[in-house]
């Protein structure tokens, strides 16, 4: 539900790099291969590999792949090396929040790229919204973050990170943009998201079971309805080039 509904941005990120020479592009954390498919049609690498953890995940990814020069391996991608040649260009899309280290990932990730290779990272840095479910959903993901000791400020990492250890330079082509999804997609994908979570203990001790029921109805009740507006995503789409 995430792929889709951030393809457009996502789309327009990658495009601004479609001139550059790129004959091995990565995707880090492909999930089931929607990003994948998308770095391999903005820029028409010579080969796309899509690398993830989950094996159910891989399977889907493959399913779902058409295209014969996308492939896709088994891999922790916080470990390096990458089970691949030096790539031209390594993606990431909203994977940083999920890594414990991740400025220590970040410079592992650009010391896999040829000279002159890039990484792009596409990553979400702050949400605002006048939907009171919407709104509860983030401060309720935001205090389990906390508790596990995994809640970052991944807009104040990507702001921090410069030469990068002198391997690598930030690129002119960097942005930030504000992406306005449709409050009722964004609805259904935190509901979706809430059977990850809705049992964990921190929840059912500090937030319970009462308040967890009703973020799930009115999460549900906003997704049924045509309401578009009120939600402002502001997205860091950082690129890093490999000295």
């Amino acid at each position: 539900m995430l792929a889709s509904m951030f393809s457009g941005p996502s789309r327009a990120f990658l495009s601004r790099f479609r001139r550059d020479r790129c004959e091995l592009a990565l995707d880090l954390g492909c999930g089931t291969g929607h990003s994948t498919r998308l770095v391999a049609r903005a820029l028409r690498p010579g080969q796309t590999i899509g690398l993830d953890s989950s094996p159910a995940a891989l399977r889907a990814a493959r399913s779902r792949t058409r295209n014969p020069t996308v492939a896709f391996a088994h891999h922790d991608v916080t470990a390096t090396p990458f089970p691949a040649p030096q790539p031209d260009l390594v993606y990431s899309r909203f994977l940083l929040a999920h890594v414990s280290e991740p400025e220590d990932a970040v410079r592992r990730w650009v010391a896999e790229l040829r000279p002159g290779g890039r990484l792009l990272l596409d990553e979400g840095s702050s949400i605002r919204t006048s939907h009171e479910p919407i709104g509860r959903y983030l401060e309720m993901v935001g205090a389990l973050l906390e508790h596990r000791g995994t809640a970052v400020d991944i807009g104040g990492v990507l702001d921090g990170l410069g030469e990068i250890g002198g391997m690598a330079r930030r690129h002119p082509l960097s942005r930030e943009v504000t992406f306005t999804p449709p409050a009722n997609g964004v609805a259904a994908m935190f509901r979706a998201n809430m059977d990850a979570w809705r049992d964990d203990p921190f929840i059912a001790t500090h937030v319970g079971e009462a308040a967890v029921a009703w973020l799930e109805s009115e999460l549900e009740a906003l997704a049924r309805t045509p309401i578009r507006d009120g939600v402002a995503w502001d997205l860091k789409q950082v690129a890093f080039e490999r000295r």
